[in-house]
């Protein structure tokens, strides 16, 4: 199975938490094969979030941990770093392995606290339900996947331009009810479409593209787009390098 790390901000238990999770096995699970779940929790601090030396002896038990794992046949589908001051780190496996990987973590150098849990997950709720991104969750790592591919052609985020943005609708009341919404802000050249059955709203707006501006716009014309019965189709912009572009 090929890998498709993402990576986003969530929060746990009204932490803010940032989580890095493998949704190729959105595809596959839940494993009959692997009906356990083990989850490993590094107590690095009090509180915060780790420096770049605490990260990177984190990040160097985490990968002796997932190689060990590979030979218990247990399969890595993310983790999440807690402002709180916690790495956890979440495997499937055949049976329960934790005895195994106690043994590990005692023989490991390491430098923090160890704890583990494991419960039997058949339905892979654990992946599925809580580690897997929601739908605004991936509204905002497509953001942030379409910024990083326009940072490498060149792009300076802080310049202001007409960036395209897409809704449909099944109904055309749907749509004019969403070009309403629109008129509240600050959208322009809406254009209302049909085609394949379906209601499509194309618009545009004059902004820079940085995370701080664009991010609260997205997830509210998402938001508005599902209230109404649509969907927010995402967004483009051409690369901006210079002011004169």
């Amino acid at each position: 199975m090929e890998e498709n790390w993402v990576v986003f901000p969530s929060s746990v238990k009204d932490e803010f938490s940032v989580f890095s999770i493998d949704a190729a096995f959105a595809g596959a699970a839940p494993l009959v094969s692997h009906p356990f779940v083990h989850w490993v929790i590094l107590n690095y601090a009090k509180q915060g979030f780790p420096d770049q030396i605490v990260d990177g002896k984190l990040v160097a038990f985490e990968d002796k941990l997932v190689d060990f794992l590979g030979t218990q046949q247990g399969a890595y589908v993310g983790r999440f770093t807690s402002v709180a001051g916690t790495r956890q780190l979440f495997f499937y496996a055949p049976e329960n392995i934790i005895e195994n990987i106690r043994k590990f973590a005692q023989d490991a150098s390491f430098d923090y606290d160890i704890l583990m849990n494991v419960k039997e997950d058949p339905e892979w709720s654990l992946y599925l339900d809580f580690l897997y991104p929601s739908d605004f969750d991936w509204q905002r790592i497509n953001l942030q996947q379409i910024l990083m591919n326009l940072r490498k052609h060149g792009d300076k985020h802080e310049i202001p331009r007409n960036i395209d943005h897409y809704a449909y609708f099944e109904t055309e009341n749907g749509a004019q009810a969403f070009e309403e919404y629109l008129e509240q802000g600050n959208f322009s050249s809406v254009v209302r479409s049909k085609a394949d059955e379906k209601w499509n709203v194309s618009f545009q707006q004059y902004t820079a593209i940085e995370v701080s501006i664009l991010e609260p716009v997205v997830l509210s014309l998402f938001k508005k787009s599902r209230e109404i019965g649509g969907e927010y189709d995402g967004w483009g912009s051409p690369v901006m390098s210079s002011p004169e572009n």
